[in-house]
């Protein structure tokens, strides 16, 4: 099966391509946009299906990315890293918390007369869906948890490597 890239691989490498536009912050861990009009009709296209800044804007939100304080183009998300692009691929896109699903009404006429099986059917499988949406979001917080202690562990095999140098060096000299 073919490799299908996610939206923070086709991010990373659009912000990692070097245009004028969109870039990585110093450090790495932020991406900056100066010019959104530029970026969505020469950029943007290159990688994902349309040509709009405001559409790339919501997706940014949909997969968890926010907007860093006192600027309107600057974004940052735990595991969207200049020196990570492996780590961008783990990034999913948010889902809808229960309270916030729509979910369909039964019908209100009162004309409608459902056998009492098929009632305690419907209940169950009510009951079934209900129990595999907890498994779910179980599931989601968990990938996040891991996320976050993935996103911990680099940083911490980043200040070994630092430290291995240091001490390199000190023992050299």
């Amino acid at each position: 099966m073919p490799f299908v890239p996610t939206f923070g691989a086709k991010l990373h490498e659009l912000v990692s391509s070097g245009h004028d536009c969109i870039g990585w912050s110093e450090d790495g861990t932020h991406v900056w946009v100066t010019n959104p009009e530029r970026l969505a009709r020469d950029v943007i296209p290159r990688f994902f299906g349309h040509c709009s800044y405001p559409s790339l804007s919501r997706s940014l939100h949909a997969h968890s990315f926010t907007i860093s304080p006192g600027s309107n183009n600057t974004w940052h998300h735990m595991s969207f890293r200049r020196d990570a692009p492996a780590l961008a691929k783990t990034i999913m896109r948010k889902r809808p918390k229960p309270n916030e699903r729509r979910r369909p009404e039964a019908p209100q006429d009162p004309h409608v007369s459902r056998a009492p099986n098929a009632e305690s059917a419907l209940a169950r499988l009510c009951e079934e869906l209900r129990e595999e949406e907890q498994a779910g979001e179980t599931l989601m917080l968990t990938l996040e948890r891991l996320q976050a202690s993935l996103s911990s562990a680099h940083a911490q095999e980043a200040m070994l490597v630092r430290v291995r140098l240091l001490l390199e060096l000190l023992v050299e000299a």
